[in-house]
């Protein structure tokens, strides 16, 4: 239970800090009060495990104030004073937790379960709801006025003004997720079944978007994205994923109050997860991702070991074998990206390694152009003209909805053959064509954005 509420917390107030969240978060609390056989006890928890939390928080916001005004770079400080008050804040945690779980029966609340406060929590959470509902009505007037307005900024798209925002009833819903989610919805209608492959998104949205500001590799919603990407087949799988994991908390549900406990956590969990990733791009991060993947599996637990023991050897060897196929399957990509990531740092002092490092990652991973772009930027930069060209000109084989090996070709004839260079400019062109880079060297090289 302890443990539980504790990475609940962590899942709830660390990763919360969007506004966008902030729907998910008092969604994924009520799940969680009302799930609960002991709500009393299970919100103490909660609170015990929300206190050490709370203490990252002014770390955050320098970190997010700062990257936001001055860039990434110049926020390495904000980063590592954010990563010791994790640890302190986690470490806190771990020793809280283990204090009040030692002297549970003795704290006020935090071994509670009698029916007539559980009763009085889901009241509560009941009234509340309603008293919001209430005071939605009175401040905002007619509900489907205020939806409708939102719906209209939304679709507007841009970044939202909220400096005269005098409360979140009034907020600004404009957004350039609209444009995100548009293209990954186009994606899904051109190829509904299959979707246009893993990792397409990125260059769709670089060939379709209509904001000029925005790159994104992804679709900030993760139903979107697996559309797009995947479609009606992925769509389904992650379906089948996740309404499995609904089945089971279920059925843990009726094995014994400790198990519901445990099914009310991995609930709660999921439920923000579920609906912070259909508006957000976090889950690609595995450790946020990983948490919920573990308290949903482990809320399952108690059901899968009991049919496992009824399953035959024959079966159980089976699943295995497929999971260590999916782990084996994710090495070569790793692989990949850490000779490509040894590459741009060694190249300088031992040349010929990188290139080799280079080579290996172009064959562990052969859907990337990644190993082959890094190949002719580092040849470009040490002189090696002819190489440089032989790699762009391989990662626009490889990777033929990619802009940046045509741009980075186009870069490199420019001074020497304006008519293979105009060529390049103008895929590169219609491959992402509000990109600053390149409208500028299509000018350079009299090549019209309009033609």
């Amino acid at each position: 239970m302890a443990l539980g509420a504790a990475t609940l917390s962590l899942d709830l107030f660390l990763l919360s800090q969007s506004r966008a969240s902030i729907p998910a978060v008092g969604l994924a609390v009520i799940v969680f009060a009302l799930a609960s056989p002991f709500r009393v006890r299970g919100l103490c928890w909660l609170a015990l495990a929300i206190v050490p939390a709370l203490g990252i928080l002014p770390a955050l916001s320098d970190l997010y104030q700062t990257a936001n005004d001055e860039g990434p770079r110049n926020a390495i400080t904000e980063l590592h004073a954010t990563g010791a008050m994790s640890a302190v804040t986690a470490l806190l945690a771990i020793v809280v937790g283990a204090v009040a779980a030692r002297n549970e029966a003795r704290l006020p609340g935090l071994g509670s379960a009698s029916p007539r406060g559980n009763r009085a929590v889901a009241g509560a959470v009941v009234a509340a709801i309603v008293l919001a509902g209430v005071g939605f009505v009175a401040a905002v007037g007619n509900p489907v006025d205020w939806v409708d307005e939102r719906i209209e900024e939304f679709e507007g798209g841009g970044t939202p003004d909220v400096s005269r925002e005098a409360s979140r009833f009034t907020f600004n819903a404009a957004s350039d997720r609209y444009d995100l989610w548009r293209v990954a919805l186009d994606d899904l209608g051109q190829s509904p079944l299959g979707g246009q492959g893993s990792g397409a998104f990125e260059y769709s949205y670089a060939r379709e978007r209509e904001v000029a500001y925005q790159e994104a590799r992804d679709a900030h919603g993760l139903p979107f994205e697996v559309g797009g990407e995947l479609g009606l087949v992925g769509l389904a799988l992650l379906v089948a994923a996740l309404g499995g994991s609904v089945l089971g908390l279920a059925r843990v549900r009726r094995l014994g109050a400790a198990e519901a406990g445990l099914a009310a956590v991995a609930f709660a969990s999921g439920t923000y997860w579920l609906v912070h990733t259909s508006i957000d791009w976090f889950w690609a991060y595995p450790a946020v991702t990983a948490p919920v993947l573990a308290l949903l599996g482990s809320g399952c637990a108690p059901v899968v070991t009991s049919e496992a023991a009824r399953l035959s050897p024959g079966p159980r060897r089976g699943l295995i074998v497929v999971l260590i196929a999916l782990a084996v399957s994710a090495v070569p990509p790793f692989l990949a990206n850490r000779y490509v990531n040894d590459a741009y740092a060694t190249w300088r002092e031992d040349l010929e390694r990188a290139y080799d490092d280079l080579d290996r990652a172009a064959s562990l991973n052969r859907l990337s152009d990644a190993a082959l772009l890094a190949e002719g930027t580092i040849a470009r930069e040490a002189g090696d003209r002819e190489r440089a060209i032989a790699a762009f000109e391989a990662a626009t084989g490889r990777r033929p909805d990619g802009w940046a090996a045509h741009y980075l070709l186009a870069d490199i004839y420019a001074g020497s053959d304006p008519g293979q260079a105009r060529e390049q400019i103008a895929i590169a062109l219609g491959l992402n064509p509000l990109d600053a880079a390149v409208r500028r060297l299509a000018r350079e090289l009299g090549v019209s954005a309009e033609g």
